[in-house]
């Protein structure tokens, strides 16, 4: 009989033997049985494993019945008692019998019965695997990893760390996230534990960043946000860490830039260089009315001023010097200049000329012309425009450009009279190339 995962209790009972007769001797008493009678057998010892188990108890062997001994269990793989209970032997005969009929003797008394209980507990305890080292375990994405296994102990089959069955190795460290190592035992009643390992592989590594050069640029506004040559990043995981800088935005002189390159599980290097914003470009001045005009003599000049914008400090003032006597017929020049904060000035100047004729030439515009070219560049005798003042008969006529290339050209023809009066029109010029190589 083979118990398993069961508990439960036997009541077996073997009955006593009876005692011998009482002696016959003449008329006297009896000296009593001989020997008690016999009980239930020995119990016998179980067997080594698993196996069925009797147990009983012997009668008295001697006269008043000396109790037999019980089987030895098997405690191999089942807690049981080391000693059967065993019935009382019977007792002697009374020995009171009359001489004359010695088959008259009293029996020994009924041996007492046996009575004997087996407890059978089932092995219903798995093994204890105990992890050597931490359950959870995290370690760098390319590194080695050496597992450092476990122990498994059992109330019954003690130290069986020899039969552990492990899977999950070896790890793949290469790969990033969860990975589980799993240790599993049975005992010899089937008893099965496991245990578990998780190993976290991580990327711990942070990019390897390399700096751009260092960088110059020109000033567009107050704050200048320029196309930088950004810097350059490997890791040994992403294959495009993001890479950042700061700040985006630089006023005049020299910033340090801070470069972050950043893989995918939030490693981080840094790195710096330096951006240079330079101011090298004046305001912009503008002159309110004309830059060059014409006063009668005994005309009051009034000055109308002029206004100035930076691209880095925005308006700026402007100074003005230089006069205009209106009385005296000449030539006058008004100078203005402004100066940036980078120390970048720009100056513009104003032609004022009183004359004693105020009215400038009518000029016309010659037709529009054709040549054929006669080199790189073209000087072709042109038909002029033509003029007429008020004052001058001859106003003097000029144009500008005098030589052209291939194609249409603007020309712009000025007529000046003997008080400074001038005035403008254009024409248009066509140098064509028809003639063969």
């Amino acid at each position: 009989m083979v118990l398993e995962g069961i508990q439960f209790s036997i009541l077996i009972q073997f009955f006593g033997g009876h005692g011998g007769q009482g002696a016959t001797i003449g008329l006297s008493n009896g000296i009593g049985g001989l020997a008690g009678g016999f009980g239930g057998t020995n119990g016998t010892n179980g067997a080594s494993v698993y196996g069925s188990r009797t147990y009983g108890g012997n009668g008295g062997t001697t006269p008043f019945g000396t109790n037999g001994a019980g089987g030895t269990g098997d405690t191999n793989s089942y807690t049981l008692p080391t000693s059967g209970i065993n019935g009382n032997g019977g007792g002697g005969g009374s020995g009171w019998a009359y001489y004359a009929n010695p088959a008259n003797r009293d029996a020994g008394a009924q041996g007492g019965d046996g009575l004997i209980t087996i407890s059978y507990t089932a092995d219903l305890t798995a093994p204890i695997i105990t992890i050597n080292g931490s359950s959870t375990v995290t370690i760098a994405a390319n590194s080695a990893y050496a597992d450092l296994g476990a122990t498994a102990i059992d109330n019954i089959d003690g130290n069986i760390t020899a039969n552990i069955n492990t899977t999950g190795l070896p790890i793949n460290t290469n790969a990033t996230g969860t990975h589980v190592v799993v240790y599993t035992v049975t005992d010899h009643a089937g008893n099965i534990s496991s245990s578990t390992r998780t190993v976290i592989v991580t990327d711990q590594t942070a990019p390897v960043i390399t700096a751009p050069v260092n960088q110059t640029f020109e000033a567009i506004a107050s704050t200048t946000i320029p196309a930088l040559i950004p810097a350059t990043a490997t890791d040994n995981i992403d294959l495009a860490p993001i890479i950042t800088h700061f700040p985006v935005s630089f006023n005049l002189g020299t910033t340090i830039v801070i470069w972050t390159a950043t893989d995918s599980s939030g490693n981080f290097s840094t790195t710096t260089s330096s951006v240079a914003i330079k101011d090298t470009t004046g305001p912009v001045i503008i002159l309110n009315g004309l830059s060059a005009m014409s006063l009668m003599v005994g005309t009051p000049y009034t000055e109308l001023g002029a206004s100035a914008i930076d691209l880095v400090d925005g308006a700026t003032a402007v100074n003005m010097v230089g006069s205009v006597n209106f009385n005296v017929v000449g030539t006058y020049f008004i100078l203005y200049t402004s100066t940036d904060s980078s120390g970048n000035m720009t100056t513009v100047f104003r032609t004022v000329n009183v004359v004693a004729d105020g009215i400038p030439p009518i000029i016309i515009a010659p037709i529009s012309q054709t040549f054929e070219a006669t080199g790189v560049a073209t000087i072709p005798v042109l038909i002029p425009a033509t003029a007429t003042d008020n004052v001058t008969a001859n106003p003097i006529i000029t144009y500008a450009p005098h030589s052209f290339g291939l194609g249409i050209s603007t020309v712009i023809w000025t007529a000046t009279d003997e008080a400074g009066n001038f005035s403008t029109t254009s024409s248009l010029v066509t140098i064509k190339d028809t003639t063969p190589q």
